[in-house]
């Protein structure tokens, strides 16, 4: 550009010097503003040279900064992104764990369970054991009593012993029967009182197994809700990280980068409206790409029909549709 300048100076200098001898006086003095002129305006492109040289250094300087904040962010971004996998991992195995210690104590509830109905079922047959055992008792006796009343007078002696042999054979099964009803009743009594201190031992198991299930579902439901926690810490870490990373890219007019990072954002979180204002007036403003441009407003107004912004974005996309029929216009 300097070499232009003095060319065209001495061009003009020499077509000066060269014409004043055939001029007039007033004339040379003409050419000698012009001259001036020129080495005015000579010296101000000189002095904008100079600045944007060191503007533009300025600017190499910054996008150096800028890349090594990006790779400092990005190897943070990695570090925290191991520890929390580490972190959903060991959380993960602590769910399996519950899992499995639920199903253990579920199966030994449904054989508490069934055990508890074989003995019931047990008992119910003593029961009835025990009803059969009565009901020949009584025949018995009331066989004995109709022997009793059975007092002919027509009978002989001999009759009469040997109703009293037969009184005393009855008399004697009687005794050996109630004994053995006795013994029977004892034992029942003892398995009754085993079963039903084995069926309290299984109701406080399947109790405690009630118990320890509602425990595991409470702690696989804090574990879940940890998960959750934890998975939304991350997401918004993340989602910081792009956002600063498209706002620092988007004011050193590295456009495309700073798309790159706001689309980053609404993979992580597509309900954010500040992330679809910013992406809207990146297309719009910058990029020239009203199609996307008003994309993004109507998904913020949908977000954020009231508040800071919404009627200056009801503005821009009357705006875009306006440009959309008159053809490509800038603002």
């Amino acid at each position: 550009m300097q070499k232009t300048l003095l060319t065209l100076m001495l061009a003009v200098t020499l077509s000066v010097a060269m014409g004043a001898y055939a001029q007039p006086l007033d004339e040379n003095l003409e050419v000698k503003t012009k001259i001036d002129s020129l080495t005015q305006n000579y010296e101000r492109l000189k002095e904008m040279h100079r600045l944007l040289l060191a503007g533009a250094k300025v600017l190499r300087g910054e996008k150096e900064i800028l890349l090594k904040e990006n790779e400092r962010l990005k190897l943070t971004l990695d570090e925290k992104e191991g520890e929390f996998t580490e972190e959903i991992k060991e959380l993960e195995e602590e769910l399996k764990a519950t899992y499995f210690t639920l199903q253990t104590t579920e199966d030994r509830s449904r054989k508490s369970y069934d055990r508890i109905k074989e003995l019931e079922k047990e008992l119910k047959t003593q029961n009835a054991q025990c009803k059969t055992h009565d009901a020949q008792l009584k025949k018995l006796e009331k066989e004995l009593q109709n022997i009793k009343r059975v007092n002919l007078k027509a009978e002989v002696k001999k009759k009469k012993l040997e109703l009293r042999v037969k009184e005393k054979k009855l008399t004697a099964k009687i005794k050996e029967i109630e004994k053995e009803l006795k013994d029977t009743r004892s034992t029942l009594q003892g398995k009754i009182a085993s079963l039903k201190k084995e069926a309290k031992k299984f109701k406080a198991e399947a109790i405690q197994a009630k118990h320890a299930q509602k425990a595991a579902e409470r702690k696989e439901e804090l574990t879940q809700k940890k998960l959750d926690k934890v998975k939304i810490k991350l997401d918004k870490e993340r989602l910081d990280v792009h956002y600063n990373m498209a706002v620092v890219f988007d004011k050193n007019m590295m456009y495309r980068d700073a798309e790159r990072e706001y689309l980053k954002c609404l993979k992580i979180n597509p309900e954010d409206a500040g992330v679809h204002y910013n992406l809207g007036i990146l297309y719009d403003d910058k990029l020239n790409r009203n199609a996307q441009a008003r994309k993004h407003y109507e998904k913020f107004l949908k977000l954020r029909p009231m508040g800071d912004g919404s009627a200056q974005v009801r503005q821009w996309l009357l705006n875009v549709e306006q440009e959309k029929r008159i053809g490509a216009e800038v603002r």
